[in-house]
């Protein structure tokens, strides 16, 4: 086989469009960013459960960094994800609504913000969760 020029273009083509392909099929998330008085993370969410305490665990696809968080007051312990009392009484709607904002980022490969404004648990508490994509 006789390798021209057009032939080289059209390779050369095809492996840019592969990569293109698989870049835009997976985000780089970064750690949670801490700075004045909350914490956020904008990336994949990598799992999103309940527990039987009424919790919301929310994972990130890139762990937090303890000192970070310290850097704004935070004493946490669980660096990979932010955490949500779903059943207080108070803000069970809002739990409702967290929860299945994550669920639907989770199943559809969604980027989200979460904003953290303290601890509970040992994690980063969730305040806040949007999807940006």
């Amino acid at each position: 086989m006789v390798v021209t020029k057009s032939h080289r273009k059209n390779s050369l083509f095809g492996i840019l469009a592969a990569l293109c392909v698989f870049s835009s099929a997976y985000t780089w998330s970064a750690a949670p960013a801490c700075e004045g008085s909350f914490c956020r993370y904008t990336g994949k969410v990598d799992r999103c459960y309940v527990n039987e305490d009424g919790f919301i665990l929310l994972y990130f696809d890139t762990p937090a960094d303890i000192s970070d968080a310290q850097g704004v007051g935070f004493t946490i312990t669980e660096t990979a994800g932010a955490i949500y009392k779903y059943k207080d009484g108070l803000n069970d709607k809002f739990g409702d609504y967290f929860y299945s904002t994550c669920l639907t980022a989770l199943s559809s490969n969604k980027t989200v913000t979460v904003f953290m404004d303290g601890t509970e648990k040992n994690y980063l508490k969730a305040d806040r969760i949007w999807i940006l994509d």
